[in-house]
């Protein structure tokens, strides 16, 4: 993590592209769209050091607070544990599924086969948006 900031902070993005088991996300939504305090040679633009680790040093554009970072990865877990938890009719309106054209011998196996294969289909992205639309603990 500190060396890509110390790449962002010279402008070599290009130079040390971001390995995706290494992204860091906000702990709360999972945005990438954080960041975080670090101490920078004015003169030389080189990057000095982060600042200890407190969530008031740092920060998610997407949440307008600050927050912990945690791994993209561990955030895709999360989301993956929450779909395992959402109940039928949800998957249905989600999916564009129906259970209803499925064995309902099987006590709806081959429709949650189906929904998880889709799940599974979608990128980090679109799996955060269409939790931040359907996870009942985000309302207000």
């Amino acid at each position: 993590m500190i060396e890509h900031i110390a790449c962002a902070v010279r402008g070599q993005d290009e130079e040390c592209p971001a390995k995706e088991s290494s992204v860091l996300v906000c702990q709360e939504c999972g945005s990438r769209e954080i960041q975080m305090m670090a101490w920078v040679d004015p003169n030389t633009l080189e990057y000095v050091s982060s600042i200890d680790a407190d969530a008031d040093d740092q920060w998610c554009d997407a949440c307008q607070e600050h927050v912990w970072f945690c791994l993209l990865e561990e955030f895709g877990d999360n989301l993956d544990a929450w779909w395992l938890a959402v109940d039928f009719p949800k998957m249905e309106r989600i999916t564009g599924l129906s259970a209803a054209n499925y064995l309902a011998n099987d006590g709806g196996q081959a429709f949650l086969d189906a929904c998880n294969a889709w799940w599974k289909t979608i990128d980090y992205e679109r799996k955060r948006a269409i939790w931040m639309e359907n996870d009942e603990s985000r309302a207000e």
